[in-house]
């Protein structure tokens, strides 16, 4: 079975980070049931979890990439039309980090990326009035399952490629 032009047991691409992401997203939702939430929460924390699923692999030239970056256009052409220019900038300057790093560098290590999202956060906490911190909590909460989901499917794919080399 070929996707993305690689095995499946291979390489993971951004069209199974992005399913993997989904499926942790249905998963968290039926554990954590929410209770009454607006069809326009539920896709914000969707695009989050996305989002997230695919933000490790933002410093390699990629569709993923693109498609991330397109996102990236979306969520602050959002914050622009919300007048909330301080988050707005926040993203621009985060969408510039991984030029200064190489592939499965920073991005793809959990303790930094756990200090990323924690100095995130810690920010928002501060910077936003007190009537948004929740939601933004819970858009956070989402954004970091979608980069545990692509972690944890790098590791299991790269654990079974290894372990079909050693056969």
């Amino acid at each position: 079975m070929h996707w993305c032009n690689t095995t499946v047991l291979k390489v993971a691409c951004y069209k199974k980070h992005v399913l993997f992401g989904c499926i942790g997203y249905g998963f968290i939702l039926a554990v954590w049931r929410p209770g009454f939430v607006s069809l326009l929460q539920i896709s914000e924390w969707l695009l989050c979890m996305v989002v997230g699923s695919l933000f490790p692999d933002i410093d390699i030239k990629s569709k993923g990439q693109t498609l991330l970056y397109g996102l990236f256009f979306i969520m602050i052409s959002g914050l622009l039309l919300l007048n909330n220019l301080c988050g707005a900038a926040l993203l621009g300057l985060a969408i510039c980090v991984p030029l200064l790093v190489k592939h499965r560098g920073l991005f793809h290590t959990a303790w930094f990326l756990a200090l990323m999202f924690s100095g995130i956060t810690a920010l928002l906490i501060f910077v936003c009035p007190y009537t948004e911190r929740m939601r933004l909590m819970h858009d956070m909460f989402f954004c970091i399952a979608g980069v545990v989901s692509h972690l944890v499917l790098d590791t299991v794919l790269s654990n079974n490629k290894r372990r079909r080399r050693y056969r």
